[in-house]
């Protein structure tokens, strides 16, 4: 059972007992807490009581270590460790770009208990200077992205509080900068139309692809995870989002579930776009035919006699998965080819709600559309555009009531 000593007004040390050596040396573990001077004898003794408890508790799981003993940059990688767990690996790795990039040279060496809200403020100032950019484009970081950057602060240290090794979350004592609403890059109406009349140009698969982002609003992964068998109905003209694809350096491309639950979802496809993918459909299995043995030639010799074509709707020309890189280098490309204005592929998800939000289509509809888990994700994302529908909503509503005035009734 834990210990209490009392060692100065306020402050008082926590002492567990974990047995004794092989050599008889007594192994404990000890604690300074410090109370509230303004608390009553009977609250000092309650809390005194629940720190004690919460000491013992850690120390007999193994899960309290000395505050002294961590800088913020141990602490990232024990956190990282712990936490990742339960983190998508994609998320993992960005968390891990983070902590052990700007975060360690800036703050890395200090020990985490003498991480002050002073420490924070400076690092985020740093990140809006002109040059902090790492990929060679220069100038400073977005709001969003050292929003970003407090985030993931923010709940790291959120578990160093419940872990016992901070008294507090300085992050709760400062504000990153505000992210700055702007609209997402678009493409005008004439650019809109010059990017469908370059398409009719393009390769059966590029064509395929892009169009099917554009008609579709779909995130890149879900495109790239597309199966024939399973997730296309040509007669039906619908497209089933049951899974989506992701790389990393740790674990290759590979297949996951969907951003969220309510990305899994079933959407309709334009007859001009199914015709489209029925010829794309048709040339593929020319080439497959073409290629002969080739064809997923590593995985029939794997699998022998278990093999069976997972038919990807976008693969390699000897069957295989495409990397989800591969996309955003089609696209690229095209763009450039065209001399069309550079938006990323994503920004075609972005355009194809836009364009169903101006044609009047109910917000409850595009979020179904989207995959969005509710409603209120597609208001929030798309508010420039709702507004932007809302004014065309009021130009309508003054021509009507323009057109039924009693001066225009007796000009006519």
């Amino acid at each position: 059972m834990a210990s209490i000593r009392k060692r100065g007004e306020n402050s008082y040390r926590i002492t567990v007992s974990l047995g004794y050596t092989p050599d008889g040396k007594k192994l404990k573990r000890t604690k300074t807490v410090k109370l509230d001077p303004g608390l009553t004898e009977r609250q000092r003794e309650k809390e005194l009581q629940r720190q004690a408890t919460l000491f013992e508790e850690a120390v007999q799981r193994g899960t309290y270590f000395e505050p002294s003993h961590f800088t913020v940059s141990t602490f990232a990688e024990k956190w990282i460790e712990e936490h990742g767990k339960s983190l998508a690996n994609k998320t993992k790795l960005r968390y891990e770009g983070i902590l052990k990039g700007r975060v360690a040279k800036a703050l890395g060496h200090l020990k985490l208990e003498q991480l002050k809200p002073m420490h924070l403020l400076e690092f985020y100032g740093n990140l809006q200077e002109d040059g902090i950019r790492e990929d060679g484009r220069g100038g400073r970081l977005s709001n969003s992205t050292i929003q970003y950057y407090h985030r993931v602060l923010s709940a790291m240290l959120a578990d160093a509080v419940r872990w016992g090794l901070l008294k507090e979350n300085p992050c709760e004592k400062v504000k990153p900068p505000k992210i700055t609403s702007k609209e997402m890059p678009q493409l005008d109406e004439g650019n809109i139309r010059k990017l469908l009349a370059a398409l009719e140009t393009e390769p059966l698969k590029y064509r395929a692809i892009i169009e099917l982002a554009l008609v579709t609003g779909c995130r890149r992964g879900e495109l790239v995870a597309l199966q024939w068998k399973k997730h296309i109905d040509l007669d039906d003209g619908t497209l089933h989002i049951q899974q989506s694809v992701e790389y990393t350096p740790a674990t290759g491309v590979r297949i996951k579930p969907p951003k969220t639950r309510s990305s899994v979802r079933q959407i309709a496809i334009p007859a001009s776009t199914v015709q489209l993918l029925k010829q794309y459909r048709k040339w593929q299995l020319e080439q497959k035919i073409k290629i002969g043995d080739l064809w997923q030639k590593e995985e029939k010799v794997k699998q022998g006699d278990l093999w069976e074509d997972p038919e990807w709707v976008f693969a390699t020309w000897d069957g295989y998965i495409i990397h989800p890189d591969s996309v955003t280098s089609i696209f690229n490309k095209f763009l450039k080819r065209h001399n069309l204005p550079h938006i990323r592929f994503h920004d075609l998800r972005h355009l194809a709600a836009t364009i169903l939000i101006h044609e009047g289509l109910n917000v409850r509809a595009v979020a179904g559309r989207m995959g969005h888990a509710n409603p209120d994700v597609t208001l929030r994302v798309y508010s420039h555009v709702l507004q932007s529908a809302d004014r065309q909503a009021a130009d309508i509503m003054e021509g009507i009531f323009k057109k039924n005035s009693p001066t225009d009734q007796k000009q006519a």
